[in-house]
């Protein structure tokens, strides 16, 4: 415990927590996945220790034309193996150190040029060798080796720093080694290919500095100091991995994942959103992120998809077969609004938005309110053939319910803004249809859950998924919703995550890939999805269940850190273990957009609490720090403020102090089970709360003088803890199961 109080004090001391970049390098020694993109429309994927060549999502690709698909080097014509190699993986660069040599790899922001420096001990030479059936080499000249793209009209030059001397014998380009780099570029000519190298090889040095400065930023900005190691690692990665899918491939967006989906697509974009843009105090993006993709709304009056965003946009199509797409793109426009006070964006996005209710309305909502859809319009959204799906939720799933009512909010105070009150009105109304109604349909309390969908004849399906977790907001008994909570986190939730359909459903699917069923089968019925762990956790947060919480998100962090892509959360999991092992696989996509986002959005909004509504020039904090953490520090940027937090746990108190910078607002504090505490703090003002399970002391420090009082738990929350104990006493992960008995086997077997 000293040393804990030790670092909390040297930390208090300083005014900024100390930051090295080199501390947050990921040494690995067995296989995994890496990924970088140029913050445009270019990435690269590769692997630390295996040959990529016959992987065909693997290498760089620029706009989803795949550029190569992985590169080889040499020293003196001797391959450098990858498998003999030790990697250190930066999240701008990695380092594979070979028995004789050392390979670094970096992309430069906004160009289309990768930099390789290889520098080999005792060797003349070095070389270079792609894939001859993705690129065509054509000739050299001037010191720079031209290749055709195959799957395009693009081109690829490669060279070196110093003294341009590259040669090519057969497929194989090399230099002397003293010249210690080779630089790839891809453009639309020879003439582009050279231009981009004369342009941009005398300050490659300002490049490569100037990317590390922005990632080391960006994760300094992130800093968790803590004596949990795995936290104090994973969220200052995961915060720059995911900020490595923010490109302007089509204005600004989010690229979904990769290596598969670097497409923008509507829905993960704004499931994104938060965790992405706004818990990291990137406004400037999220506000462009907004209005680029306002652009590709459907305004076809004759369209049933008038008023949609995108389910998918890309360079070469776009498509509108999302119900909950638009409905989370306003809703963003309002966290954006929540986060920054910034209304000039309604000046350009209010059309947008009143199309969008508009629209729905006019093709797809029934009459009691509800919003209708197609079986595959929902995120559970796989089909056979493209054309059957695999898990049908039409025509009205109970999270699009949800987000429609949200959405319908958020435009109500839009329209208020406006003065418009005729939309309002027209909000306030189908909401009230809506809130009347659902309980109706949904819940049963024979089930005592809700149901997941109405079909055409709106029979209730009582298949028991995650999805009505986003629903439970609709509800206003707080016993049956923690009850629902409880039966979704021990149905639902394994320690790597939260499945797509309970595991004694007779249609449930174990694995994500195997040879029982076509693996996109599975995608929906059955296997986890990470990015559900956030609305698990929240859920579970907001029923006093932090320390249960805590554990998925801790098993999150080791799998940032130690399994899979280097610094990020993939798209899936297996539901349960392969034989012989105990803990479940990876599938999906390796770096996942919206697993990273909604595991950030819960670090910030739930864990730390910090929840601002500017829009009342209020932040709100509920803070529920879990009990492991004897020593935190943070700090959290909303708008022009910044909030220095501090937490210290010893036998049974904690204490938690924030130090405030930024404009006069008022902060409004809420423990676990105690009634807020609102009052206004200024610049360069702190506060100090100390407290247990019975009382908490409040102190606030100001120029004028320390102001200080107790707040006791009232009656009614101390019922309202003993009863959220009680509903959720020896509440565990669940206890994987394969019944023998599935549909799967009946179908084999037959």
């Amino acid at each position: 415990m000293r040393s804990i109080i030790l670092l909390l004090t040297n930390i208090m001391l300083l005014a900024q927590p100390k930051f090295d970049y080199e501390n947050y390098k990921i040494v690995v020694k067995q296989n995994r996945e890496v990924s970088y993109t140029n913050s445009k429309d270019a990435y690269f994927y590769t692997t630390t220790h295996l040959d990529n060549n016959e992987m065909w999502f693997a290498g760089w690709n620029i706009a989803g034309v795949r550029i190569f698909n992985d590169y080889k080097l040499f020293a003196d014509g001797k391959e450098l193996k990858k498998s003999t190699s030790t990697v250190a993986v930066y999240p701008d660069k990695f380092i594979r150190n070979y028995e004789n040599a050392t390979e670094n790899f970096s992309m430069i922001d906004s160009l289309h040029l990768i930099y390789i420096s290889l520098m080999a001990k005792n060797a003349k030479q070095i070389g270079l060798k792609f894939d001859a059936n993705i690129l065509k080499y054509i000739k050299t000249e001037n010191g720079i080796a031209f290749y055709a793209v195959k799957e395009s009209n693009l081109f690829v030059g490669v060279t070196n720093r110093k003294t341009r001397n590259i040669k090519n014998k057969k497929d194989l380009v090399y230099s002397n080694s003293n010249d210690d780099a080779f630089i790839i570029v891809c453009g639309n000519s020879f003439d582009d290919v050279k231009a981009i190298i004369n342009n941009n090889i005398s300050k490659l040095d300002n490049l490569l500095l100037q990317r590390r400065n922005r990632i080391s930023q960006i994760m300094e900005n992130a800093y968790v100091a803590s004596e949990d190691a795995k936290v104090n690692l994973a969220i200052p990665w995961l915060t720059a991995t995911l900020n490595q899918l923010v490109t302007n491939q089509q204005g600004k967006g989010i690229y979904a994942g990769l290596p598969w989906f670097n497409q923008y697509w509507g829905r993960d974009m704004f499931i994104s959103f938060v965790g992405t843009c706004l818990v990291s105090g990137d406004y400037q993006t999220a506000k462009e992120i907004l209005i680029s993709f306002a652009k590709f709304q459907n305004l076809d009056t004759s369209s049933k998809f008038y008023g949609r965003i995108p389910n998918r946009a890309q360079p070469t199509d776009i498509i509108y077969n999302t119900a909950d797409g638009t409905p989370r793109f306003v809703i963003s426009i309002y966290d954006y609004l929540r986060y920054t006070a910034d209304y000039s964006i309604l000046n350009q996005l209010y059309d947008n938005v009143k199309i969008a209710i508009l629209g729905n309305i006019k093709h797809w909502v029934d009459d009691n309110g509800f919003i209708t859809h197609d079986d595959a319009d929902t995120w559970m959204d796989a089909k056979k053939d493209g054309k059957i799906p695999f898990s049908p939720r039409g025509i009205a799933a109970n999270d699009i319910q949800a987000l429609w009512y949200d959405m319908l909010s958020a435009a109500q105070f839009f329209a208020n803004y406006k003065n418009d009150t005729d939309f309002a009105n027209l909000c306030v109304n189908y909401k009230e249809k809506i809130k009347a109604n659902f309980i109706k349909y949904y819940y049963s309390d024979d089930y005592k859950y809700l149901a997941d969908r109405l079909d055409s004849n709106y029979k209730q399906d009582w298949k028991f998924r995650p999805n009505q977790l986003f629903a439970l907001d609709l509800l206003s008994d707080t016993i049956i919703k923690a009850n629902i909570t409880r039966l979704c986190w021990e149905r639902l939730t394994y320690p790597w995550g939260v499945a797509s359909l309970w595991q004694e459903d007779p249609d449930f699917h174990p694995y994500h890939h195997c040879d029982w069923y076509f693996f996109d089968e599975a995608y929906h019925n059955g296997i986890v999805w990470l990015w559900l762990n956030g609305i698990m956790m929240q859920r579970m947060i907001e029923y006093g269940q932090y320390n249960a919480a805590y554990k998925l998100f801790d098993n999150m962090n080791y799998q940032a850190i130690v399994q899979g892509a280097v610094g990020s959360l993939a798209e899936n999991a297996d539901a349960l273990p392969r034989e012989g092992k105990n803990w479940a696989k990876r599938s999906g996509t390796f770096l996942q957009a919206w697993s990273n986002a909604e595991h950030l959005r819960i670090w910030y909004q739930y864990f730390l609490g910090f929840q601002p509504d500017l829009l009342n020039n209020t932040i709100y904090i509920k803070p529920s720090i879990p009990d492991n953490f004897n020593v935190l520090y943070t700090s959290v940027k909303i708008s022009e403020s910044n909030i220095k937090f501090y937490c210290m746990k010893d036998k049974d108190k904690k204490t938690l102090t924030y130090f405030y910078t930024g404009p006069e607002r008022k902060l409004s504090i809420q423990l676990p089970f105690y009634e807020a505490v609102s009052f206004t703090i200024r610049n360069n003002e702190k506060i100090e709360v100390v407290y247990n399970n019975d009382i908490a002391n409040f102190k606030l420090t100001t120029k004028e003088g320390q102001l200080t009082f107790d707040l006791k738990k009232i009656e009614k929350m101390k019922s309202s803890q003993n009863k959220m104990f009680e509903i959720f006493h020896n509440i565990d992960f669940v206890k994987p199961h394969l019944r023998k008995d599935l549909n799967i086997f009946k179908r084999i077997n037959n």
